[in-house]
């Protein structure tokens, strides 16, 4: 299920921080529009973005972990193509174990 709003408190800020920002690659280009924050289904703390990356392209997900603020901007090491090339995001919803440690593998990351 989908996790955006549906949790008051600590997580809302999160979600209200991220939600409907751009999303850019290290190099300054434009990656797209983030959609959503999943949270981990677990500890239900914050562990994906969707980010919308054309209106072809669909959703795809991006570890949180990798984000980081310049300024204003929020930036990953990582470009567009590379984004596109990550797993969709499914119905606003968590990925599955196996495909959670398959996209952080795609981004050179390791599963928390």
């Amino acid at each position: 299920t989908a996790m955006r709003g549906t949790k008051g408190g600590q997580h809302m800020s999160t979600i209200d921080h991220f939600v409907d920002r751009t999303l850019h690659a290290d190099s300054g280009d434009e990656i797209g529009k983030i959609r959503d924050v999943l949270l981990h289904p677990t500890n239900l703390e914050p562990e994906w973005l969707v980010v919308k990356t054309g209106w072809r392209s669909g959703e795809h997900l991006v570890p949180i972990v990798a984000v980081s603020e310049q300024g204003d901007t929020l930036v990953v090491p990582y470009s567009k193509t590379w984004v596109d090339a990550s797993p969709r995001a499914r119905d606003h919803a968590p990925p599955p174990t196996a495909e959670a440690k398959a996209t952080y593998q795609h981004y050179g990351l390791e599963s928390p």
